[in-house]
Parts: structure tokens; sequence; C-alpha cells
């Protein structure tokens, strides 16, 4: 697996989160006229591994909120608390 940058951006543009990941293998051309990625940022990366992990558990929080707000619009969350409450 190879990455250099990761990045997550909201619907207006606004960044959520944006890592640089240190590749697996040597890097051979920064290509930063496209990637923006420059060798003095590399500096700072962390393990391709990591960067994973991270932009993982960001998008599990994201769909989660998503489902969240999903079943609320149903009116499904009042009916399960009303639930738990009487249980």
């Amino acid at each position: 697996m190879s990455a250099g940058r990761c990045s997550i951006v909201d619907y207006n543009g606004q960044v959520l989160c944006d890592i640089y990941a240190q590749p697996d293998e040597p890097i051979t051309h920064y290509r930063t006229r496209w990637s923006g990625i420059r060798p003095r940022d590399m500096i700072r990366a962390i393990p391709v591994e990591n960067a994973c992990n991270i932009i993982r558990n960001i998008i599990q929080v994201i769909y989660s909120f998503l489902l969240l707000c999903n079943i609320d619009g149903f009116g499904y969350l009042k009916k399960i608390n009303y639930t738990v409450k009487n249980i």
C-alpha cells in the first residue's frame, strides 16, 4: 500500500483531516505540481498504516453521525428512547 497524502474535506471544502503518510517504498518523484507534496512535507509524515487507521476512524464517526441523523429524521430515536424508558 502506498500513500503520500490523505485528506478529508466536507461539502463546503473545509478540511477535516490532512495527513502526510510515508509510503512503504522510497519516493522516486514527488510530482509536486499535481500532488502538492514536497520533500520537506514528508519529514513529519506518519506510517501509512497509522494514516489508514486515522482515516478509517474519521469515516466511521462521520458514517455513524449520518446514520444517526437519518434515523432521527424518521423519528425513530424518539420511539427508541420511549421504549427504553418503559422497559
